[in-house]
């Protein structure tokens, strides 16, 4: 027996996951997917989709699914850079730093070679720093957030 949920069905699982307070798009997507999965298994032993919905509901929050475990799992306590100019004030400096060390390099100067290391280096942290503000929001307090309501 294959069966397959309505769009007014599929609907009403991502409308619950949003009232639970989830509202990160991929993890309602897979969590609508994994819904959706439990309540054809329960439809298959002859219920109905309300009973099958509820059934599989339960079954989420007996495994924590939707409770506990999220909030346990994503919480990271590292500092949140993301809404501070450190980033860009970085790259600046490092900038900076690679200029004059092209300019004591290109004179011959003393100490170009050591401002060179240290300009590539402060411009590699201030990109990863940028990078992890671009990827890290999912681990960190905004995903933390759907879960805290």
């Amino acid at each position: 027996m294959n069966q397959q949920l309505t769009t007014h069905q599929m609907r009403r699982i991502t409308s619950y996951l949003n009232r639970r307070g989830i509202v990160d798009e991929g993890l309602i997507l897979e969590m609508t997917e994994h819904v959706k999965g439990l309540v054809l298994l329960y439809r298959n032993s002859g219920t109905d989709f309300d009973a099958a919905f509820t059934r599989a509901i339960a079954a989420m929050k007996a495994r924590e699914s939707l409770t506990g475990f999220p909030r346990r799992a994503y919480t990271c306590t590292r500092a949140d850079y993301r809404d501070t100019l450190l980033p860009p004030a970085l790259g600046l400096m490092a900038l900076l730093i690679l200029l004059a060390g092209l300019y004591l390099q290109y004179y011959a100067l003393p100490f170009g070679h050591l401002l060179l290391i240290t300009g590539a280096l402060v411009l590699a942290v201030a990109f990863l720093l940028a990078l992890s503000n671009l990827v890290i929001p999912v681990i960190t307090g905004r995903f933390n957030e759907a879960f805290l309501r």
